[in-house]
């Protein structure tokens, strides 16, 4: 029943991630961003008020469908207001500070479910994405000249690239569904990601079941000990990014700055996700399995 649970959210998740992302392109991501957020913080909320495993389940398709978009508009977000060769190491950091939040949710979690019952998580979570949706509306801007924060300098800097991109996207109003489905480099990155969801998801979503259930910790000692491997994660976000922009910028060879050094974080990671899965040590395990997701 949790498998279907969790599940839930992914069958909206996956088919609305193209639509989400065209959203962006077309409403700009301040609007989508703070509509997705939104939508997603109000079904973290009613998560909490679920009566049974079919509500729970409805919810979590809900949920999902408000979500999709969330890492493709960002990504459109950040494409407007950063170069190309300093979007690794700010890929890096974004995805470090949601590995972060993921970090810190596992005590927190447990502390509110101890004090207040499991249904508070969800209405403190979901009222937290709610007031980050307002702070957002009100502080981003789809273009950076419309920002009081960035001076005329830093305006130049940025709307030399993204004047080319706009250009590009004029000339080509419609989606080349053709080209994009006959690229090997597309299905590269496809199959690559589908890899790496796959792995990471099963992080975020049954590390705590596998902690309390295979490895015998306690509810308590599961909320402090789930923050390592997403802490690792968090550094190695911020590491790989840096260490792609810095290849690309010594050598100037792409391929090797992000094909390879994808190519080689998977080998890490599978290495030291076996050696964490047959350790016989539960807290060896943990250190292993830290280590595996510091290289995904």
């Amino acid at each position: 029943q949790m498998g279907i649970v969790f599940s839930a959210f992914f069958y909206t998740y996956a088919l609305f991630q193209i639509a989400g992302g065209m959203l962006g392109d077309y409403y700009g991501p301040r609007r989508v961003l703070t509509l997705l957020m939104s939508w997603w913080s109000v079904f973290t909320i009613v998560t909490g008020m679920a009566w049974n495993m079919a509500s729970m389940f409805v919810i979590r398709l809900m949920f999902g469908l408000g979500e999709a978009g969330g890492f493709p508009v960002a990504t459109r977000a950040m494409a407007t207001w950063f170069r190309p060769e300093d979007r690794g190491n700010l890929q890096g950091i974004t995805h470090a500070a949601s590995r972060f939040g993921a970090a810190i949710s596992p005590p927190v979690a447990v502390f509110l479910m101890l004090k207040y019952g499991w249904r508070a998580v969800f209405y403190v979570l979901g009222l937290i994405g709610l007031l980050w949706a307002v702070a957002f509306y009100f502080y981003y801007r789809d273009n950076p000249k419309d920002h009081k924060g960035v001076n005329a300098a830093e305006v130049n800097l940025i709307t030399a690239n993204r004047v080319k991109v706009a250009t590009v996207r004029k000339e080509k109003k419609k989606i080349p569904w053709g080209t994009i489905l006959r690229s090997r480099h597309i299905w590269a990155l496809v199959f690559s990601d589908f890899c790496y969801g796959y792995t990471l998801w099963v992080y975020l979503t049954w590390l705590p079941t596998y902690l309390v259930q295979n490895r015998h910790f306690s509810i308590l000692k599961m909320g402090i000990y789930a923050m390592f491997p997403l802490l690792a994660g968090m550094a190695g976000d911020i590491f790989g990014g840096w260490l792609s922009d810095h290849l690309y910028k010594k050598t100037g060879n792409l391929r090797l700055a992000r094909c390879y050094l994808i190519g080689a974080a998977f080998v890490g990671s599978v290495t030291f996700t076996l050696l964490g899965a047959y350790a016989q040590n539960a807290y060896s395990a943990v250190y292993l399995l830290s280590s595996a997701f510091f290289f995904l």
